[in-house]
């Protein structure tokens, strides 16, 4: 799925929306999502991403950058 906006992120992501918003492979995010850089919750099996966790590790990168 295609975002526009950190608006529309669901308030659980997937690896998948995770690698779309990065524009990575799913490869490299399910690598990001083991980092413990970002809270990570499983449901199910499944990983899933808190947004907000996502929105502060894209802070950090900034920072970092």
């Amino acid at each position: 799925m295609s975002y526009k906006s950190f608006d529309e992120l669901p308030a659980l992501m997937t690896v998948s929306d995770l690698a779309d918003v990065l524009q990575i492979s799913r490869n490299k995010a399910y690598n990001v999502a083991r980092t413990r850089s970002l809270c990570v919750l499983r449901v199910a099996g499944q990983i899933r991403i808190e947004k907000q966790s996502f929105l502060d590790y894209l802070k950090t990168l900034k920072k970092a950058a």
